[in-house]
């Protein structure tokens, strides 16, 4: 089954973002500054998900369609990126969220998870 641990990060990912013709912003750096980070939180440990004590896959790289907003420092709750998705494949078929456990930095806040 796959499941979605989804994220506020409490950090400023403004400055890897960039206007583009359309004014609108490309968060391409900053996914990509993002998935650098996420690789070497799972490879040191920091970032882990385990399913009923047994260590399960995060899935990356993650994509731009698994994130939300990025909000700086004069917004409403200060520097974030919002509603950051991570998924992992559990191999169960009935899913309970009591065994699911989630180790990220401190400034990775869950939000949710996804079946």
């Amino acid at each position: 089954m796959r499941v979605g641990v989804n994220f506020t990060i409490y950090d400023d990912f403004t400055k890897y973002t960039r206007k583009s013709r359309t004014h609108e912003f490309s968060y391409d750096k900053a996914v990509a500054e993002l998935n650098k980070r996420l690789k070497k939180y799972v490879k040191e440990g920091d970032l882990s998900f385990t399913y009923d004590l047994e260590p399960v896959e995060i899935e990356l790289p993650i994509t731009e369609h698994q994130c939300g907003n990025i909000f700086g420092p004069e917004d409403y709750d200060g520097s974030c990126w919002d509603d950051v998705t991570i998924y992992c494949e559990i191999p169960v078929d009935k899913f309970e969220i009591d065994k699911l456990d989630v180790d990220a930095p401190s400034y990775f806040s869950v939000r949710c998870i996804y079946t």
